[in-house]
């Protein structure tokens, strides 16, 4: 099913034909390996919401679940600590 991401390194959206029974977990790290996204890192942590819901989606939680449908939106928001001085 193709679902469209937004994501911090892409303006606009990013089409991916994915699985709607996948979690949120996985579809993080698809997205990490395809290249989407950067690595998950101590640093850096992903989330996501459904855009038209604003629902978080939990980690094990999947796209389905979380009412998500071919075409719709998910917001990959990027969580990053700062420097600590």
């Amino acid at each position: 099913m193709n679902v469209r991401f937004t994501t911090p390194r892409h303006p606009g959206t990013t089409e991916v034909d994915i699985d709607l029974n996948r979690t949120a977990g996985e579809v993080i790290q698809s997205l990490v390996g395809g290249g989407t996204l950067l690595p998950v890192t101590g640093r850096r942590e992903y989330g996501l919401v459904n855009a038209m819901t604003r629902e978080v989606i939990l980690p094990g939680r999947s796209l389905r679940d979380a009412g998500v449908e071919g075409g719709d939106i998910v917001e990959v928001l990027q969580a990053v600590e700062g420097g600590r001085g």
